[in-house]
Formats: C-alpha cells, structure tokens, sequence
C-alpha cells in the first residue's frame, strides 16, 4: 500500500507543481485568460485521472493529511465515481482531519459536502 500511496503523493505534489508553474511561470503571462484555463483543466483531469486509479489506495490517501485541504474539490468528483461506504468514510476523515484550525465557513462547507455523499451514498444513486 505504502508504493502506492507514495505514487498518490508524486501526482499530489505533481499537480500542486504543475499549478504553481502556470499559475506564477512568466512564460505563461503573454496567454490569454482562456489558454491558461485549459492549462489548468488539463492539470486537473490529469490529478483526478491518477486518483480514480484504485479506489482501496485513493480512500488510504483520502484519510490522511497527504490529501492537502486546497484539493477538497476534487472530493466530489472522487466520490461520485467510487460511490462507496469506504470512500465516504475516508473522505469524512480527511475533513474531520482538516477541520482543525479551519474557518467555520469551510467547516459548515465540508458538512454540507458530507450531507450530499451520504444522501447519494442511502439512495444508492
């Protein structure tokens, strides 16, 4: 579990990289708006890519503070793919880990994104 995890942590750091890059790189500064938008998709679906890989090795990753708390949004997506008890509790995890020394908006944000994973999760929708 450890080899995969650490592969989870290479497209962790990876992605967080690549987005600094595009993000602060002055080689991208002549771009319009909309190409440095895709840039950034890409980035994105190439992150989830690597986390919808496994879904045992991806709720591990979930459930630790390697999962950093700027990439919740990618929760959903994760979730929606698995659909899973495990998931679910991983994810749930991850917030309960990243609530301490959070803001009470990111709390109540988190506990919102729970409600709609579990509704999903008793639906079996």
């Amino acid at each position: 579990m450890e080899k995969n995890n650490t592969r989870l942590i290479k497209a962790c750091n990876r992605y967080m990289n690549e987005f600094n890059d595009i993000s602060c790189n002055p080689k991208y500064e002549d771009l319009e708006n909309e190409e440095i938008e895709k840039l950034h998709e890409k980035n994105d679906a190439e992150y989830l890519a690597d986390l919808l890989l496994n879904e045992v090795d991806t709720a591990e990753f979930f459930s630790t503070c390697d999962f950093y708390p700027q990439y919740d949004e990618f929760a959903q997506a994760v979730f929606s793919h698995f659909r899973s008890q495990r998931m679910y509790l991983a994810i749930e995890r991850h917030f309960c880990l990243c609530a301490e020394g959070s803001s009470p908006e990111i709390i109540e944000s988190d506990k919102e994104k729970l409600e709609q994973m579990r509704k999903m999760l008793d639906s079996g929708i």
